[in-house]
């Protein structure tokens, strides 16, 4: 073993302990806090609601725990085990040199990866969301949604692969850019064709028929200047409970979906809170952001892998005997983009509960409780279904939603306290007023204090002073230590 290969085993032990690590603190504080329920929502959610909550969370973060070793253990297995190269000899002896033989590679390394990590699927949705009443889908369609996963990831990723191996086979010393190019542009063209070709083959998208809420929305629309296609419903009851709803597509694509357990269980102003959080999203550009740091984060990751895949050290290092082209792509590390290879699990729950808060983090809470109630005239009705802003989000969304007309609503502003999207659609923001602070260790005179509780007077003039001079206004220069007349 070369000093790559120390370095990479040491790079993946203290990745895998962070992520350990970090998951132990989450369900550690989560059990600490699941006795109580927080009081500003101690009248909306049960003891029982709340121990619900939490277990499910630690459920779902013990998997995750279990899936950072399991992945760990994986990627010493096609790399220092000898599975890279043994695919890759077994690649060699079915096709001669070329890009068939790497996509073979390719195509074997995918599939080995994708059966390993099958399990984790099936438990999360058969174990975990069984046990919590939430999962609603049957083995033969969560089969059928694989299948079909299968056969999208093959007819969108062989031609990519195949086309990524050329470009490295023939496009010299700079293939790197040339690959990110390809892989821009493909990102770019599947966020524009995913609402109308894609997911119509997972589920059922139907137009919104009520018409308040439709009005309702749309008049949030139109306040915050964002332009879509459509406002669709989707069938998401035919697989879980948990309620959505989210922006997707691209250019003149663009539409919000909306699940239909969402729309069952609120009412519109509460879909409406839902979406203006949303909105908040769409004011501060985070998606925008969130492709611009992909695409970054992918051209240097390309850069660096054109340039060690070219060093002896990084194949001995790995225990890969017989380098070739398609080898560095089908590195683990490499064949997943930096948008997929964090597994995700479906969210749930309150916020407060599904990972640790700081004590600002709980005045959010409260706040955004206390700010819908002071909105809407009651506190919220569950919340599994309002999200909570930061201060600096809330406003961002409340500044981008806030109407022409209407009544004015406070944002909360004490320190660490965030605001509901709810807010937002109210009507005009206004900031709360807050009090100057003295510093640390000065203490208010008495003579201070009685001057801030008197009201102010009137300025008078002096006996004997000018006209127009004020007790207490500047003089004019040269008057200083004149005699009184």
């Amino acid at each position: 073993m070369n000093a790559f290969g120390i370095v990479f085993l040491a790079a993946l032990a203290l990745a895998t302990a962070a992520r350990l690590w970090l998951a132990l603190r989450h369900v550690s504080y989560v059990r600490a806090h699941r006795g109580s329920v927080p009081s500003a929502f101690a009248a909306e959610i049960s003891l029982d609601m709340h121990y619900k909550a939490a277990d499910y969370t630690c459920a779902k973060t013990r998997l995750a725990m279990v899936g950072a070793a399991y992945d760990a253990a994986i990627l010493l297995a096609l790399t220092f085990g000898g599975a890279l190269q043994w695919l890759h000899e077994a690649s060699a002896a079915w096709l001669p040199e070329g890009i068939g033989r790497g996509l073979l590679l390719l195509v074997l390394v995918g599939t080995v990866m994708t059966l390993l990590e099958l399990p984790f699927g099936l438990y999360r949705t058969f174990v975990i969301e069984n046990r919590f009443g939430f999962n609603k889908m049957t083995p033969a369609l969560y089969f059928l949604d694989f299948a079909k996963s299968i056969a999208l990831a093959a007819a969108f990723g062989l031609p990519l692969g195949a086309l990524v191996l050329w470009l490295m086979a023939q496009a010299g010393e700079y293939w790197w850019f040339y690959a990110w190019l390809t892989w821009v542009a493909f990102n770019t063209f599947m966020v524009a064709v995913y609402p109308t070709w894609i997911a119509p083959l997972f589920n059922r998208f139907l137009p919104l028929q009520d018409a308040e809420l439709k009005a309702r929305v749309e008049r949030l629309m139109a306040r915050c200047g964002f332009k879509l296609k459509g406002l669709m419903v989707m069938d998401g009851s035919r697989r879980t409970t948990h309620g959505n709803a989210y922006f997707t597509g691209f250019g003149t694509s663009k539409r919000i979906v909306f699940f239909d357990t969402l729309l069952a269980r609120l009412n519109p102003g509460e879909v409406e809170a839902v979406l203006a959080h949303e909105l908040g999203h769409f004011k501060l550009r985070h998606v925008v952001k969130r492709m611009a740091w992909l695409f970054a984060a992918s051209l240097a990751f390309l850069w660096l892998l054109g340039w060690i895949m070219q060093q002896p050290w990084f194949y001995d290092g790995l225990n890969v005997q017989a380098p070739s082209t398609a080898m560095a792509p089908a590195w683990p590390p490499a064949s997943r983009s930096p948008s997929t290879a964090a597994r995700r699990a479906p969210r749930s729950g309150p916020r407060w509960a599904s990972r640790p808060k700081s004590g600002a983090r709980a005045r959010n809470v409260a706040a955004a409780s206390a700010g819908a109630k002071a909105t809407t005239g009651r506190a919220p009705r569950s919340v599994l279904n309002w999200p909570i802003l930061s201060r600096r989000k809330a406003r961002a969304s409340a500044a981008a939603c806030a109407g022409a007309s209407g009544g004015q609503r406070r944002v909360f502003t004490a320190p660490g306290a965030g605001a509901l999207a709810m807010i937002a659609t109210a009507g005009p923001v206004t900031r709360a007023p807050r009090a100057r602070r003295r510093p640390a260790g000065r203490r208010a005179t008495p003579r201070a204090a009685r001057a801030r509780a008197a009201p102010r007077a009137a300025p008078t003039r002096r006996r004997g002073a000018r006209a127009g001079t004020a007790r207490g206004a500047p003089r004019r220069r040269g008057t200083r230590g004149s005699p009184r007349p």
